[in-house]
């Protein structure tokens, strides 16, 4: 009997209890009023300058030739001997690679063997070694479809030409970025493509979004850099194409 009341005088004080208002809604937010178009140097200028505050670094080059000649550079007066590439033809700047082969450093479009989901035990040991034979590269080259100027964000889109692996296994990512593909926002980019319906679903890349090197955080919430990636970025605006 004195549980039978305990439980009831529970089930009175619930009971007293006035009832919680409805949960109040947020407001819906205003639409977000559209960035006014801007002049491609003060379009380059905010991003660069987003960038730099995401801890990337970045050259400006007056031209593709002046852009070879920075890149070469820059590369020789590293030591560099190697790098991961992709292809020429995905690059924005014409006769990059053929340029570093005349100074001796080696352009590499990884290639994995087997790359087909459906493994057998043996195939991933030859993607292993694959994998350790160019691990020790010391730097990625890619170009950009994108870049906005509001975070300092870059846009790379991976296909045939495009392997994932340049931007992601290097601790040096350089990036070739044409002037012209700086846009205020990410909508801004997003609403100039090709509607995603018209694309057929087999053939669409994946994109990864880069805003500064790799950074990750310990228990302690302290940053740190090139853990997951890249721990440098470097972009070389191309002016002029």
């Amino acid at each position: 009997m004195k549980s039978l009341e305990g439980r009831e005088a529970i089930l009175a004080r619930l009971a007293a209890v006035p009832a919680a208002a409805p949960t109040a809604w947020p407001a819906r937010p205003e639409a977000v009023a559209a960035v006014p178009d801007e002049e491609p140097d003060a379009l380059i200028e905010r991003f660069v300058h987003a960038l730099a505050r995401a801890q990337g670094t970045w050259q400006i080059a007056a031209s593709p030739v002046i852009a070879r000649l920075t890149l070469a550079t820059r590369l020789q007066e590293g030591g560099v001997k190697q790098v991961l590439s992709w292809a020429a033809s995905e690059l924005p700047v014409d006769g990059v690679l053929e340029a570093l082969e005349v100074l001796g450093i080696e352009a590499i479009t990884p290639a994995p063997p087997l790359s087909d989901t459906r493994l057998r035990p043996q195939d991933l040991e030859v993607r292993r070694r694959y994998l350790l034979g160019i691990e020790g590269i010391p730097v990625g080259l890619t170009g950009a479809d994108a870049a906005f100027a509001a975070t300092g964000t870059l846009a790379l889109r991976h296909g045939p030409g495009r392997p994932l692996l340049v931007n992601q296994l290097p601790r040096r990512h350089i990036v070739l970025l044409a002037a012209d593909q700086i846009y205020p926002t990410m909508e801004c980019w997003l609403a100039q493509r090709p509607a995603a319906a018209s694309q057929p679903h087999s053939t669409a890349p994946s994109t990864t979004l880069l805003t500064g090197p790799s950074r990750s955080a310990d228990i302690e919430v302290a940053p740190v850099f090139g853990v997951h990636g890249p721990g440098k970025l470097h972009v070389i605006v191309v002016q002029g194409r």
